[in-house]
């Protein structure tokens, strides 16, 4: 099934996508693109800033102290049916090309990026392919005051491309910003910083019929405006770090499509009011050389949602009135336990459980086939880390690390709301009239659940006192939804540059 994946309306994620590479002797750490394979999510000290945490800008100034720095990579992942090996159902390759930073820590940063992106879905019988050929580019800025008593950070990230199908010369024209936002904020203490940002997301999908230019499908999507509060306490080392973010949004659906020249072809506009907290905390407990991380985390989002009439050519902003009984509303609980584990200087350990729960309500003007719906879904993750270069019978040079990793992570997640990887195939959408028409934008009801099993392998070093990092890591997929068993991989590498 095909959705809108980045509309916060539908719902969010059960934990936020946080990068979480691993610590070793020498700070060696898994590049941007291996970190979403099989990695913790609230264990990992290195994870506990404002930027990985909740992107924001000014985050830069807890994670970064190099003058320069250049990364390439590039990554592929797919899913194919697991009783038929030439089924490939959806596939996508990302290249990093590049990621460059620039600064003085504590003073300011530039980070420009560029990530071209190539992305194929096939339809459930699996002879229609749709192609997205997708350019992403970002830019973040911050600067500091001396301590950091004063910082100001700004981050964008944008997308286009065109979506193109087989058999077929019609197009969508898709466009927009993951991210637009700004931030402020202060460490109002060596132990505690705190600030605030706001911003707004945008996309908008336009297809071209190539078999009738009067046919329309096209929709806005988008928060309008998004606003945050954080604290982050603590610092590597600390007994304890901590971080928390509450935040809103009012997101926004304007969606047209028609058939004739004559027909307006409005169709209800979508408004929903989110709310959502996020916290973390971990500890820092050493105990005759092995340094125990106990670690908890808690989240909580909501959105209400309401359609309403059309108002005018459904080109603006604008709404009509409300229309009555038509709302519905998403909620998720989730919590994680966890803890980690640094033996001496040869590696670490980590282990993370976390349960959520999804509740879905419909008003009753749905009628009975949309009920309310809650679900309970799980994550295990476990997984090592061995630093191959503290073998002393090797006798590697002290500026060289040598690391190898093993996890295998098992969930049960829902298809609609939190598929495996959904967010590298959320920007596809049929190349036909009334796209969203069977959404849950307009029929609220709970996806498929999916079982996943991934088992990654990675290896990474780095030269000269870390100046230069290669990382890789390649991932083993299972995936079970419905009746229906996948199989899948995922292959990550990445090349560092840093001068400090």
């Amino acid at each position: 099934m095909f959705r809108s994946k980045s509309l916060l309306i539908i719902g969010s994620a059960l934990l936020l996508s946080l990068q979480a590479p691993l610590q070793s002797a020498l700070s060696i750490e898994s590049s941007a693109s291996c970190q979403g394979y099989g990695s913790p999510l609230f264990t990992n000290w290195n994870q506990y800033n404002e930027l990985d945490f909740a992107g924001v800008p000014t985050g830069i100034f807890q994670t970064d102290s190099m003058t320069v720095s250049v990364e390439l990579g590039a990554h592929s992942f797919g899913f194919w049916e697991k009783s038929n090996l030439d089924s490939l159902k959806k596939h996508a390759v990302s290249f990093n090309a590049p990621k460059i930073t620039a600064g003085a820590h504590g003073v300011g940063y530039i980070q420009l990026h560029y990530t071209p992106d190539l992305i194929a879905v096939y339809d459930a019988s699996g002879k229609t392919k749709y192609d997205l050929a997708l350019q992403r580019f970002g830019l973040l800025g911050a600067v500091s005051m001396p301590k950091g008593v004063f910082q100001i950070g700004v981050a964008a990230e944008g997308f286009y491309g065109v979506e193109t199908q087989n058999k077929s010369d019609s197009t969508r024209l898709i466009m927009g910003f993951k991210t637009l936002k700004g931030s402020i904020g202060s460490r109002v203490h060596e132990l505690v910083g705190i600030g605030m940002e706001g911003g707004v997301t945008g996309r908008l999908d336009t297809l071209k019929i190539a078999t009738n230019s009067n046919w329309q499908d096209r929709y806005f999507e988008g928060s309008l405006p998004m606003l945050g509060w954080f604290i982050d306490f603590g610092y590597p080392g600390f007994p304890v770090q901590s971080d928390f973010i509450l935040s809103t949004a009012t997101n926004r659906l304007i969606y047209v499509y028609k058939f004739n020249t004559g027909e307006i072809g409005n169709r209800p506009p979508v408004i929903g009011d989110s709310l959502s907290w996020h916290w973390k905390t971990l500890g820092t407990i050493p105990i005759n050389g092995i340094i125990y991380h106990p670690g908890v985390a808690l989240d909580f989002q909501r959105c209400n949602n309401q359609l309403y009439f059309p108002k005018g050519e459904n080109n603006t902003l604008e709404v009509g009135a409300k229309q009555v009984g038509k709302n519905w509303a998403i909620k998720n609980l989730s919590f994680g336990i966890g803890g980690s584990a640094e033996i001496l200087s040869y590696g670490s350990t980590y282990f993370e459980f976390s349960h959520s729960k999804i509740s879905l309500d419909v008003d009753s003007a749905y009628g009975p086939t949309f009920k309310d719906t809650s679900r309970g879904y799980e994550r295990v993750l476990i997984g090592a880390q061995g630093n191959i270069h503290a073998i002393k019978a090797l006798r590697i040079p002290s500026s060289i690390g040598i690391f190898g990793r093993l996890s295998y992570e098992n969930l049960r997640i829902n298809s609609l709301y939190d598929g495996y990887r959904s967010d590298e195939f959320s920007l596809n959408t049929p190349l036909i009239p009334n796209s969203l028409g069977s959404t849950p934008l307009y029929a609220p009801a709970p996806g498929a659940d999916q079982r996943i099993g991934n088992f990654t392998v990675g290896l990474g070093a780095s030269f000269f006192s870390n100046q230069v990092r290669l990382d890789a890591a390649y991932s083993m997929l299972t995936k079970k939804e419905s009746s229906i068993s996948y199989k899948g991989y995922g292959f990550a590498l990445d090349l560092g540059y840093e001068i400090r």
